[in-house]
């Protein structure tokens, strides 16, 4: 697993391409690589529950060469068994989580269907990372309006307050 090329197609890999900056100079990059999109694109699929097929609609693509998986690919085991565990987590039991969790690394045709899950997760997360990040920006300040809306938006789904606390320490918007 997480040892061959990887690529993104179509419209992902147009994603991917803007989102590490390969085809403008407009704007900094906000990813270093591919590589660095794959290690958060699943965990944001996922948290927002967005799945996208196979793009075919252009013949763009842009890849992670094999080597670069192999560095990045605890990561990726990390996210994998991280989104196998809760996937399914109302309709499967705990040992069938673990199963395909854990003890399917090598079994190529039996992981085969959960592949292509945390794969549909990834594109998911590349379309949702441009969609809140990318989309409809002039400039640089647009970008930093909406990654810090996006940060925001996110810690606000995500993150549960303590009545306890006061707002602005909830809210991570408080610094010291």
């Amino acid at each position: 697993m997480f040892e061959k090329d990887y690529y993104f197609r179509g419209k992902h890999a147009q994603m991917v391409l803007q989102l590490t900056n390969k085809q403008s100079s407009d704007i900094k990059a906000l990813f270093n690589s591919n590589a660095d999109v794959y290690k958060v694109a699943p965990i944001v699929g996922f948290m927002y529950q967005r799945m996208a097929p196979i793009d075919t609609s252009s013949d763009d693509k842009t890849k992670i060469p094999d080597n670069m998986m192999f560095k990045i690919r605890k990561v990726c085991l990390y996210n994998y068994r991280l989104i196998m565990m809760a996937y399914e987590k109302n309709t499967s039991s705990l040992e069938e989580r673990v199963e395909r969790a854990f003890k399917l690394d090598e079994k190529d045709e039996e992981r085969k269907y959960y592949d292509e899950i945390f794969d549909n997760y990834v594109r998911g997360g590349v379309e949702v990372l441009y969609e809140k990040i990318l989309s409809d920006t002039q400039n640089i300040n647009d970008v930093i309006k909406n990654i810090s809306e996006f940060l925001y938006s996110f810690n606000d789904r995500y993150y549960e307050k303590d009545s306890n606390e006061d707002d602005t320490i909830a809210s991570g918007r408080h610094y010291e």
